[in-house]
């Protein structure tokens, strides 16, 4: 790969080394683990190069902590289910995936594909806690993950049409004589276009 680029920096405390540069600014900064890393990938930029291919990358103690967490692929229906059993907390199941979220941050080697879960997160905001996603908020998590790194329109139709999504933006109580036009207008205001689209009321309700 090319040499590292030269950084500079306008902070005493910070280095200027790309490897300490490309941690802070791809993941959640620099560990010893994190600085080893990039040296044994042969700098920066072959580092971020490894980085695009998360399943290449051991993250056995980051996947030892997540087990201790329910898996997030889990079904929907079955999750459902256990919760109007009593067998599991919604409550508990909602702050499970924040959970999850920062055991990624501080312990996956992982640090570009958990950024960018964090990016497309927020992107596509779900807020955890909120009413009726009990069910159906770790799938999302897992969703967005999962297609963190690949298409934009294959993300956008993930989160768009996931459970999560439909019913946090009210889309679940839209029907053809009564729409309810949240989810629409947050398709097109904020995770597409923008208002400078020149979209009309009539292209949201549809």
């Amino acid at each position: 790969p090319p040499a590292d680029p030269a950084v500079t920096v306008a902070n005493i405390y910070t280095l200027a080394s790309a490897h300490h540069h490309v941690l802070n600014r791809v993941g959640y900064g620099t560990s010893p683990e994190g600085l080893r890393d990039v040296e044994q990938a042969g700098g920066a930029l072959a580092w971020l190069q490894k980085q695009l291919d998360p399943d290449a990358i051991d993250d056995g103690v980051c996947e030892d902590y997540l087990r201790r967490l329910p898996d997030q692929s889990e079904a929907i229906w079955e999750v459902n289910d256990d919760i109007r059993s009593g067998r599991r907390s919604g409550w508990r199941q909602l702050h499970w995936v924040n959970t999850g979220m920062i055991v990624r941050a501080a312990w996956s080697r992982r640090q570009l594909l958990t950024a960018l879960e964090e990016f497309w997160g927020n992107h596509f905001n779900v807020t955890v806690p909120s009413d009726d996603i009990r069910e159906s908020r770790a799938h999302y998590q897992w969703t967005i993950r999962r297609h963190a790194l690949g298409n934009f329109e294959d993300l956008l139709f993930a989160a768009s049409t996931h459970p999560a999504m439909l019913s946090y933006l009210n889309n679940r109580e839209s029907d053809d004589e009564h729409p309810n036009e949240n989810q629409g207008r947050e398709l097109l205001e904020l995770h597409t276009v923008g208002l400078a689209a020149g979209y009309t009321e009539d292209d949201v309700l549809n």
